[in-house]
C-alpha cells in the first residue's frame, strides 16, 4: 500500500466536508480539494487514487470525483494509469525541466503581448498584485508557511501576462504555475528573506511596466527558470 493510500486510510489527512451542491458545483469543489492536497504532498507523488478512499475522505460520490480527476489530469497533477483509474502524477528532474519549458514559451508569449498592446487597465491591476504580494511577503516572515503569500505569489505571475488578453494563454500559464509550485514548495530550500523576495519581483515589475519589451522578456525567462535550479541545485537550464 502507498503512503498516501495509508494516510487516507489511517486518518491521519482531515476529512474534507462535502457541503454539497450541483453536480457542477461538487465537481469545482472535488477539484479544488483534491489538488490542494496535491500541491501540499497531503496527497504524495504516485499515489493511486482509489474513488472508495477519497470517496470516504471529502464526501463526493463517483462521477464527480472522477470528473475532478480527469481535469486534474489535464493540468499534470494527476495520470490516468490504463483501464485502473488514476495516481498522483510523479515528480522528476526532466518533468521539472518540461514544466519550465513550457512555461517560458507561454509566459513570455503572453507577455510579449501584453506589453504590445500596453492596457492602461493591466497596468494598474500588476501594479495592485505587485502592492498585494508585498503586503502578503512582510506579513509573515515564514514564506514557505504563509499561504497569503503563495496565493499572491500565483496572482502576481497571473497579473503580468494578463494584458494579452488570451484567456487560453492565460489558463495555461495558471496550471503550469501549480504544476511547478509543487517542485518549489515541496522540494526547494525555503525561499529566501521577504525583503529579497520583494525584490526581486519588484525588479521583474518595473520592466514590465518599463516598456521595453526584450529585456522584460528575458528577465521573466530567467526568473522562471530558478525553481529548476532551486530544486535540483546541480541543473543547468539549457
Amino acid at each position: 500500500m502507498r503512503f498516501g493510500e495509508k494516510m487516507i486510510r489511517a486518518g491521519k489527512i482531515a476529512p474534507f466536508v462535502n457541503a454539497g451542491g450541483p453536480p457542477e458545483t461538487q465537481v469545482s469543489r472535488a477539484e479544488i480539494a483534491l489538488q490542494q492536497a496535491i500541491l501540499t504532498l497531503g496527497l504524495p507523488p504516485d499515489t493511486r487514487l482509489v474513488l472508495p478512499m477519497l470517496a470516504q475522505r471529502y464526501g463526493y460520490g463517483p462521477t464527480p470525483l472522477r470528473e475532478a480527476l480527469s481535469r486534474l489530469s489535464a493540468k499534470g497533477l494527476v495520470e490516468a494509469v490504463d483501464n485502473r483509474g488514476f495516481r498522483v502524477a510523479g515528480m522528476s528532474r526532466d518533468d521539472l525541466r518540461d514544466i519550465t519549458t513550457a512555461r517560458v514559451v507561454v509566459e513570455t508569449g503572453a507577455l510579449r503581448l501584453a506589453m504590445e498592446d500596453r492596457a492602461g487597465a493591466w497596468q494598474d491591476d500588476l501594479i495592485a498584485a505587485m502592492h498585494r504580494f508585498s503586503r502578503a511577503a512582510n506579513a509573515n516572515p515564514d514564506l514557505n508557511q504563509n499561504e497569503a503569500f503563495e496565493a499572491a505569489h500565483k496572482a502576481l505571475h497571473t497579473a503580468i501576462i494578463a494584458g494579452c488578453a488570451c484567456r487560453r494563454l492565460i489558463g495555461q500559464q495558471e496550471s503550469l504555475y501549480d504544476a511547478a509550485a509543487r517542485y518549489r514548495r515541496n522540494l526547494s530550500q525555503p525561499f529566501g528573506d521577504a525583503p529579497s523576495v520583494v525584490a526581486m519581483h519588484q525588479t521583474l515589475v518595473d520592466l514590465v511596466l518599463g516598456g521595453d519589451v526584450i529585456p522584460a522578456c528575458a528577465a521573466l525567462a530567467s526568473h522562471l527558470e530558478r525553481t529548476l535550479g532551486e530544486v535540483y541545485p546541480d541543473s543547468q537550464f539549457v
